[in-house]
């Protein structure tokens, strides 16, 4: 079986065989050694036929998974790169190679999904906003600060605010953990909310929106219904990517 890897910038993905039948596992990578954290999570587990990957954390995960694979599986880890076009759709970024590898294959597998346009949502470290046209083009995106570089942000910069944590409220908060939470999270789904209608204006009708990333159950309900989950969707795009190739 095939094994397919989504190395972001916080959490690791990581799924087995063919999407009908496989089970998404993830792992936080803070405070791990790259070759430490694979052995633990991996070691068990059978040389995969194939070892495809979606990295876009920083370069020693890259080089050390490509080192452990070869060491432990006899395998040549095959790193998705974003190109020109590929599965149906064409890359619109002005250079298709600086386009993030987890975004190309988020858009591939949203391809695969949705008949029509759609937007993808991507709400991880950094939350990324894509629109693809019904023939599919990729016309754009943009990328915020996620929730919790938008949390960072403010402690580093006030005095007055202590550290905080996750707290269900409103808007109209009465202590300043729970003002904090609220503030950042409203303020990115408005955010949000914004740039999909602009993205919907562009595509020129009504679009399916997708929306995957560790923070998306923390955004979704503050976003418009209709809006699909789709925890697995780089991993879906790594996939189809493989498979192309």
């Amino acid at each position: 079986m095939n094994l397919c890897v989504d190395i972001g910038n916080s959490r690791l993905k990581w799924a087995q065989g063919e999407p009908s039948a496989w089970s998404v596992q993830s792992a936080a990578t803070a405070g791990h050694d790259p070759g430490d954290l694979f052995a633990i999570l991996w070691s068990n587990l059978p040389a995969p036929a194939r070892l495809l990957v979606s990295c876009v954390a920083r370069t020693e995960w890259s080089e050390t998974l490509r080192h452990w694979a070869r060491e432990h599986w006899a395998r040549e880890a095959e790193f998705i790169q974003s190109s020109a076009a590929a599965c149906g759709v064409r890359n619109g970024y002005r250079d298709p190679s600086q386009l993030g590898v987890d975004r190309w294959a988020a858009l591939i597998a949203a391809r695969r999904l949705v008949s029509g346009p759609a937007i993808v949502i991507d709400a991880g470290t950094a939350v990324t906003i894509d629109a693809l046209s019904a023939d599919g083009e990729f016309l754009g995106g943009v990328i915020l600060a996620g929730l919790e570089l938008q949390r960072e942000s403010l402690l580093r910069g006030t005095a007055g605010i202590g550290a905080t944590g996750e707290s269900a409220t409103g808007c109209l908060a009465r202590d300043t953990d729970a003002a904090v939470s609220a503030g950042i999270r409203y303020g990115l789904a408005g955010g949000i909310e914004r740039i999909l209608g602009e993205q919907t204006r562009a595509l020129g009708t009504t679009p399916t929106i997708l929306i995957t990333g560790g923070d998306a159950e923390r955004l979704m309900p503050l976003l418009p219904a209709g809006v699909r989950h789709v925890p697995d969707l780089v991993l879906l795009g790594v996939h189809a990517l493989g498979a192309a190739s």
